[in-house]
């Protein structure tokens, strides 16, 4: 199912809404939502609060239990999500959802909006771990944990829906003050171009798959930047191309779900390489899964 989501935001907005869910695992197909909580903001202050508990439809294992400290005998008394998914999606109206890795919380009130006649979650967002790479590049990991570090904010109940919106609210006005301090600029650090790279070693490995090889890619990638894929193939001694070409060697493929050029599941650039195939080009297709294999090896 291609889910009809809003813009994916690079911003800092005043009226938005905070939302995180907990879940019985990764996977909205076959996982469960037990928790949801929301946190109203207006011109950057909090004014209202939606939390309540899920009763799932079957018991959640001691690794969930553990992780956020729901436990069977708290869902028990809990309402279903046919009863609790509406009062959310009242709460949350058109507002901008703001979130930590927020695609997965979308992913899995969205499909539950469906399932039940819902409304769909078409609102736009913002996604505090994406702002999070550019505005403190250096830091190894962002994780809603790393940033909390970070910045010294207190989450003593992560993992449970209405706190972790607290710890993204106050995350978000410390990389809105990071931001607002600094000289960079969205476009700038976002939208670099094959060109504007340079490699930052001069010793390869020849034996490499991507050694003397041409990537571009298409769609967005969910573990980092595409200026840093970029970066990774060049010190691995590749090439990068903004525009697929004969010459490329591989497409890779992020998400499409965010792309404004995809007609029939498929961008401008994966139409593209598959004409060139079939007249002959040595073009590979790679998922982002496997590229992330190939620059592992």
């Amino acid at each position: 199912m291609k889910r009809n989501k809003g813009k994916n935001l690079l911003t800092f907005p005043d009226d938005f809404c905070l939302v995180d869910v907990e879940t019985t695992g990764i996977d909205p197909e076959y996982d469960e939502i037990i928790e949801i909580g929301a946190i109203r903001v207006r011109n950057g202050v909090q004014r209202d609060r939606f939390r309540m508990l899920v009763k799932p439809a079957e018991p959640i294992d001691e690794f969930i239990e553990q992780l956020t400290g729901i436990t069977n005998e708290m869902l028990a008394e809990a309402l279903p999500l046919k009863s609790v998914l509406p009062v959310f999606r009242t709460f949350l109206g058109d507002d901008i959802i703001v979130g930590h890795n927020i695609n997965f919380d979308i992913n899995f009130l969205y499909d539950g909006c469906i399932a039940l006649n819902l409304p769909e979650i078409s609102n736009d967002f913002v996604d505090t771990m994406r702002i999070a790479r550019f505005v403190i590049p250096e830091l190894e990991h962002h994780r809603l944990k790393d940033l909390c570090k970070h910045y010294q904010v207190e989450n003593q109940h992560a993992h449970r829906a209405i706190y972790d919106c607290e710890s993204t609210f106050e995350v978000l006005n410390h990389l809105k003050q990071d931001f607002s301090s600094s000289v960079m600029d969205w476009p700038a650090r976002y939208k670099k171009k094959a060109k504007d790279l340079q490699a930052q070693t001069d010793i390869f490995d020849v034996t490499h798959p991507l050694y003397g090889k041409q990537c571009v890619f298409t769609g967005t990638l969910s573990r980092m930047t595409r200026a840093e894929a970029m970066q990774i193939v060049l010190n691995l001694g590749g090439t990068n191309g903004d525009n697929l070409s004969k010459k490329t060697d591989y497409l890779v493929v992020g998400s499409t779900e965010y792309s404004a050029n995809v007609k029939g599941g498929k961008t401008g650039k994966m139409k593209k390489a598959e004409d060139y195939i079939l007249k002959g080009c040595d073009i590979t297709i790679l998922s982002e899964s496997a590229f992330y294999d190939m620059i592992a090896e």
